[in-house]
């Protein structure tokens, strides 16, 4: 019996990285995303809407279907960083140019018929659910930034210390 105790209470901690199953309403909401939307190629989706190209994977992920590795999570100064350095590594070939989207284009590709996350799965395979940073600072609050939560597609704002997801964008 006390075996059973332990293991309910360290189960919550070894799957803090697990992912809950995606509820999507498809026969209640229509679809804003979709793949008619995006032209796909491999690690890549151009938004033919917007003029973005979006890397499929979050970072810290990377595979055909975005299975291998966790999704990196850096404050808001550390992810602004990371894409500064992505480019003069020239890590993503032959596509300069990554960044942070804005608050905007973040919720841009948000599906509104889906949550748990709220992203079309078949642009952005295993994309986690949570929050992720954009290049918006807020402007009443020096020391916070715009973030997206893509488990139920809002944005709010958050101290930069915070550490959420990074998702690169650039223009086309």
């Amino acid at each position: 019996m006390a075996y059973r105790f332990i293991l309910i209470l360290v189960l919550p901690i070894l799957c803090q990285h697990a992912r809950a199953e995606q509820f999507c309403a498809l026969e209640s909401i229509a679809a804003v995303t979709g793949l008619e939307r995006f032209e796909i190629n491999e690690n890549v989706a151009s938004d033919k809407h917007t003029g973005l190209m979006w890397r499929r994977c979050f970072e810290g992920m990377s595979g055909d279907n975005c299975e291998q590795g966790q999704p990196l999570q850096l404050s808001w100064p550390s992810a602004l960083h990371y894409a500064d350095t992505i480019n003069k590594q020239n890590a993503y070939k032959p596509y300069k140019n990554w960044r942070l989207a804005n608050v905007k284009e973040l919720l841009s590709i948000g599906e509104l018929q889906c949550v748990r996350p709220a992203l079309d799965l078949n642009i952005f395979p295993n994309a986690p659910s949570g929050r992720t940073w954009s290049s918006s600072p807020y402007r009443f609050y020096p020391h916070y930034s715009w973030f997206v939560d893509f488990s139920e597609l809002v944005s709010d704002h958050i101290a930069r210390h915070e550490k959420n997801f990074i998702l690169l964008v650039r223009d086309l």
